[in-house]
């Protein structure tokens, strides 16, 4: 076991030495936000893009549900955030059920 505990040090010593050689080649004294921006901006989009989708179909499957008087679905879908997950799935199963009740 004291050898499982010596290589964790080993690692753990290694990346705190890399981090702080590439801190002062990078000269690193303040962030920059401009350069981040420019770096992440690809990733930022997508983001961006999946959060539009989540919220669309998240609003979709809420109206859905409210229309159909499902109380329990339209509480899990308000409250549980999955990401676009719930909200597909529950389009999907009640994408061939009666339209909407009166």
């Amino acid at each position: 076991m004291s050898s499982f505990f010596q290589l964790l040090l080993v690692f753990f010593l290694d990346f705190k030495l890399n981090w702080m050689l590439n801190y002062k080649i990078m000269d690193l004294t303040e962030p920059d936000f401009q350069s981040l921006y420019e770096d992440y901006s690809i990733l930022i989009g997508i983001l961006l893009f999946l959060l539009v989708v989540d919220v669309v179909l998240k609003l979709i499957a809420l109206w859905q549900s409210a229309r159909r008087k499902q109380v329990a679905w339209f509480i899990f879908l308000a409250l549980i955030n999955s990401l676009g997950i719930l909200p597909a799935i529950y389009l999907i199963v009640n994408r061939n059920k009666e339209k909407f009740r009166s």
